[in-house]
């Protein structure tokens, strides 16, 4: 069984956790298996303390001897709520309404400091909104990868309200209907609505609702394809439903009018925008106008350690690159990377040429991809690290971090000169991420 099993079943408790395998309908046997050993618990630690580890690697070795097929199924869904725990995930989570989180799990939720426990009491009590935060989570992620593009839709167009039950009701169907006849997905695809806020204004937006943006989260899905996973339960192979197949996110903002659409194929991309501007906001596709992408120089990354200035009011300690990645021109396949602890007292480009006369970066290879950790020091007085990988040309996974840190790095990525069409005096770029 994965660590993640073992944190959560620290953190929810024995009855909490029994609560959460009976939910997942999964026969947990009362005690463990003859051939399964007991971990000790260490007798220096209190008694209290000592009584609830051993509880925990009791309920460890009762997981361990479930069925296999159950096994599967207990991992994956712990997988879901670690996910959901972590700093991106719980940023997904706080996007949704607060009044419907509320209505869901109460006053005591909000006030909930473990990340864990909050996100089990969401699986529990509102598998709905678990799913919907799921929803949130990897589009949020997916935006920093190049599987996105963004349109531009008339102020002329049609209004749309996400407080209109009925307006979104008729605007999902004939969505429905568009996308079925593009995409050639008769009787299988099918189109989800629910209502959300900008990661930007996530961890903030119940204390400025008013002035938060709406969010129109569309999910387009097509259940029945050869893309479906399929997993061993109660011993028959059968379809797993928990995360539709073929599937499409596009988001509105209902005050700016921007349209993001999220799939792998760009052809995907371009016909669910032009049926959602066509269908749902009455929009003509010859106004269609995509919005650029921030482009990267990943090559600005071959800097010397004191080239990253930074101000000393922002309390950032240190500033390394971790990864390089080159390849030669002419050789589509030759690729080497080379990786380094930020702690580390032998830098990366020092290493790299260390490797000879002929190394990457004196023959000037091509930097196709590169992570910088940004060590800085919290208000607490703790030192953390943020790691950002960039991807030539558009990749960069600093969307899925705090808010904190992304207007910390807004500030630097033009001064560093990683940003293309900005200059290294700029503080900071309006073009769409």
């Amino acid at each position: 069984m994965s660590a993640h099993l073992h944190d959560l079943i620290r953190a929810a408790g024995a009855e909490r956790f029994e609560a959460f395998v009976e939910f997942l309908q999964i026969d947990l046997p009362h005690q463990a298996s003859p051939g399964i050993r007991k971990r000790r618990v260490q007798s220096e630690l209190p008694e209290e303390e000592s009584a609830r580890l051993q509880t925990c690697h009791e309920l460890t070795a009762r997981c361990r001897s479930v069925r296999t097929d159950h096994q599967k199924t207990l991992e994956f869904e712990v997988e879901r709520v670690t996910l959901l725990a972590s700093a991106a995930g719980q940023m997904a989570v706080e996007s949704l309404p607060d009044e419907l989180v509320t209505a869901a799990l109460g006053a005591d939720w909000v006030d909930e400091p473990d990340p864990l426990l909050r996100a089990l009491m969401l699986r529990l009590q509102a598998p709905r909104l678990f799913e919907q935060a799921e929803d949130a989570y990897f589009v949020d992620l997916n935006r920093s990868r190049s599987g996105y593009d963004a349109f531009e839709s008339s102020t002329a167009c049609r209004a749309l309200s996400a407080t209109d039950v009925g307006e979104l009701e008729s605007a999902r169907q004939r969505l429905a209907a568009g996308c079925k006849e593009a995409l050639g997905r008769e009787g299988q695809l099918q189109v989800e609505c629910f209502e959300r806020y900008h990661a930007v204004d996530a961890h903030e937006h119940h204390q400025i609702q008013s002035n938060a943006a709406t969010i129109l989260h569309w999910r387009i899905f097509s259940e029945g394809s050869w893309r479906a996973v399929w997993r061993l339960l109660d011993n028959e192979v059968q379809r797993d439903r928990l995360r539709p197949v073929d599937e499409f996110q596009l988001l509105y903002d209902v005050q700016s009018g921007l349209i993001e659409v999220y799939a792998d194929r760009k052809e995907d991309r371009l016909a669910l925008a032009r049926v959602f501007m066509q269908t749902v906001l009455g929009m003509p596709t010859d106004d269609m106008n995509a919005v650029p992408k921030r482009r990267y120089r990943v090559e600005s990354l071959l800097k010397a350690p004191g080239e990253f200035k930074v101000d000393a009011q922002d309390d950032i300690v240190d500033v390394a690159v971790t990864m390089l990645k080159f390849r030669d021109d002419g050789h589509a396949r030759n690729y080497e990377t080379y990786y380094s602890h930020p702690d580390s007292s032998t830098r990366l480009l020092e290493r790299i040429r260390n490797k000879g006369k002929y190394n990457a970066i004196d023959r000037r290879a091509a930097v196709i991809s590169g992570s910088l950790c940004v060590k800085y020091r919290e208000n607490t007085g703790k030192h953390r690290r943020l790691h950002i990988t960039f991807g030539y040309p558009n990749r960069c996974t600093l969307k899925a971090s705090s808010n904190l840190e992304r207007t910390l790095m807004e500030k630097y990525l033009p001064r560093w000169n990683l940003i293309e069409g900005s200059s290294p005096s700029s503080a900071t770029d309006a073009a769409h991420v």
